[in-house]
């Protein structure tokens, strides 16, 4: 809520580009019986208004019932009026002008204060203690939330359940997202957002600007001299794509294994999500329009298996901390993933405020069915499996059983595809620049 078009377009414009849906309202009369009626997560109010203004809504809507978790936005320098918006039951304050990632942190905060005031809605996994690294929470509708929950708890082996049973109550925190995969998102969310801004913020964190050189200078992308420049690399890989390889980045090394028994299988689950990643991606380039996103398509592959990738490194700890009883090994490791990456690795996804497309994949992609309303995504999982093959000879060790044939073959009727040896060769190229830029 607020009567400046200005900011109600740019903050719309940056929670929608983060996966949001969101209303608008002009004013408080306006705003109250919206709020009643959609039953938000969030609101997001200015505070100075002509009649009802931000304070008098907070009020007025927690009396009429509304649970939503309110954060308010002032130009004000007056510390009584944050001081009051506290008091009347705000969950947090944004003072005016604020940065996209300030927003995208506020209702971050905001969505945890919701949640944490339903009863059970979503698993309580804990995540980043950083206000300044947390990252915004899941990005969905109210009404069409995705929540997740653990499941399948082996009762029969205690320390399996007992691991379940700490991830599920927060004892285990989730690895935080580093700020500037955080702060790339919030740039690339913006329109007015220059190369030279993009460039500025990668050659912050010197290992990811070495990375991020090292793949454009590989055969895949490179055109001429070895490159030296940022900028050339953003030239050479595209906004996008850079995009992509600061979350391949962070993947590889949210969940670092140190029981060196268990970093072959973790080192198993990361080279098949990013041939997978990279099939998914030059699949849905290659597809007629309409297509799916090949970026989107991308992040969803390379994702997919993060709840495996998060539970071995919960064992891997548990291993290696000082007085560990019992070692747990890979293949005892095995049976118990399969049973619960899925519903994890929604949970994980959810906190890094993925796009929700992925973390609904996450949940959903070892399915050998397909429900209505069909998921493209989904679809294009299954048939890139097929490619992944071709690509490594890594098998998909997180899944329980193989994809039923005619499925696949349905799949790829749907999309209409016409592969080729050079669809092949882009992806075994591309795959080959990630992993050993990377490993």
């Amino acid at each position: 809520m607020d009567d400046d078009e200005a900011v109600c377009r740019v903050v719309v414009a940056a929670l929608q580009k983060n996966g949001y849906a969101t209303l608008i309202a002009r004013d408080g009369s306006e705003a109250l019986p919206l709020a009643i009626r959609s039953a938000p997560a969030v609101v997001i109010s200015d505070l100075r208004l002509p009649g009802i203004d931000g304070h008098t809504l907070m009020r007025r809507a927690k009396a009429q019932g509304v649970s939503a978790a309110f954060v308010v936005m002032s130009g004000s320098k007056d510390r009584e009026d944050v001081i009051d918006a506290l008091r009347n039951g705000a969950s947090d304050y944004l003072s005016k002008p604020f940065t996209v990632a300030d927003l995208l942190a506020a209702v971050a905060r905001a969505i945890d204060a919701f949640e944490r005031n339903q009863s059970g809605s979503v698993p309580r996994i804990a995540g980043s203690e950083s206000s300044s690294t947390a990252a915004p929470a899941p990005p969905a509708a109210p009404a069409a939330r995705q929540t997740s929950t653990v499941s399948s708890i082996p009762a029969s082996d205690p320390i399996f359940a007992g691991i379940l049973r700490r991830v599920h109550d927060g004892e285990i925190l989730i690895p935080s997202i580093p700020a500037v995969v955080l702060e790339l998102r919030g740039l690339l969310a913006s329109t007015d957002t220059t190369m030279e801004q993009i460039a500025s913020l990668i050659e912050r964190d010197q290992r990811i600007a070495a990375q991020v050189l090292r793949v454009s200078n590989t055969v895949q992308y490179a055109r001429g001299a070895v490159n030296t420049s940022i900028k050339t690399a953003i030239s050479r890989l595209g906004l996008r794509q850079v995009q992509s390889l600061v979350e391949t980045i962070f993947a590889r090394s949210a969940c670092v294994i140190r029981d060196p028994d268990l970093e072959p299988l973790q080192s198993n689950i990361w080279r098949f999500s990013v041939a997978r990643a990279v099939s998914m991606r030059v699949l849905a380039e290659t597809m007629p329009a309409p297509r799916p996103d090949p970026e989107i398509a991308y992040l969803a592959g390379l994702f997919a298996d993060v709840g495996a990738s998060f539970l071995l490194w919960v064992v891997s700890e548990r291993n290696t901390a000082p007085g560990a009883a019992q070692k747990l090994t890979a293949d005892t490791c095995l049976d118990f993933i399969r049973q619960n990456h899925q519903a994890i690795g929604a949970a994980v996804l959810s906190r890094w405020a993925v796009d929700p497309t992925v973390a609904l994949l996450a949940k959903v992609h070892h399915s050998n069915t397909l429900v209505a309303p069909i998921n493209p995504y989904l679809m294009l999982e299954i048939v890139a499996i097929g490619f992944v093959d071709q690509i490594i000879a890594t098998a998909d060790v997180t899944a329980s059983a193989p994809r039923d044939p005619d499925l696949v073959k349905e799949c790829t009727r749907r999309f209409r595809l016409a592969l080729t040896d050079a669809v092949m060769g882009r992806m075994r190229s591309t795959y080959e620049a990630i992993v050993t830029t990377l490993d």
